[in-house]
């Protein structure tokens, strides 16, 4: 079997139109200041639609998190930052 045969057959219908995280996965990986107010209440209100346990909000709030480390540029600051993490 082929992966994109298997992609299509097992994977596919995970990834309906008709999951609120289907809708909202571009917003995803959008940083958070590039979203405007429109965009924000989207991805908001599309996770709280399709998220329950806000496990994909906690996911996005650590990629955000991650971002902000890395741009720290003082190696140090963002050691000590990681540490708080817990990583």
């Amino acid at each position: 079997m082929k992966l994109a045969d298997a992609c299509t057959g097992v994977l596919w219908p995970l990834w309906s139109q008709a999951d609120p995280f289907y809708s909202c996965r571009k917003l995803l990986t959008h940083a958070y200041e590039r979203l405007d107010d429109a965009a924000n209440a989207k991805l908001v209100g599309l996770l709280e639609a399709g998220d329950p346990k806000g496990e994909g909000y906690d996911a996005w709030h650590v990629k955000e998190a991650v971002r902000s480390i890395d741009a720290i540029d003082d190696p140090e600051l963002a050691a000590e930052l990681v540490a708080q993490l817990g990583i």
